[in-house]
């Protein structure tokens, strides 16, 4: 009898650690994911101030 409560509370306590673990990954992902689309953000936004630049100077260079 003790031995199979004593297994029960062993393989609960695994699970258990088991879920902290997955947790763990999961917020890591999801910051992750957020840098990821605050780069995407900022990358977007300079490539936009780049081709207006190069609009504005082309306008300037190539003026009749």
């Amino acid at each position: 009898m003790l031995i199979i409560v004593f297994s029960s509370l062993t393989l609960n306590a695994k699970s258990l650690n088991d879920f902290k673990k997955e947790s763990t990954s999961f917020e890591m992902t999801a910051v992750s994911s957020h840098i990821d689309k605050k780069k995407a953000k900022r990358n977007k936004r300079m490539n936009k101030r780049r081709k207006k630049a190069c609009a504005n100077w082309s306008k300037r260079s190539y003026a009749g």
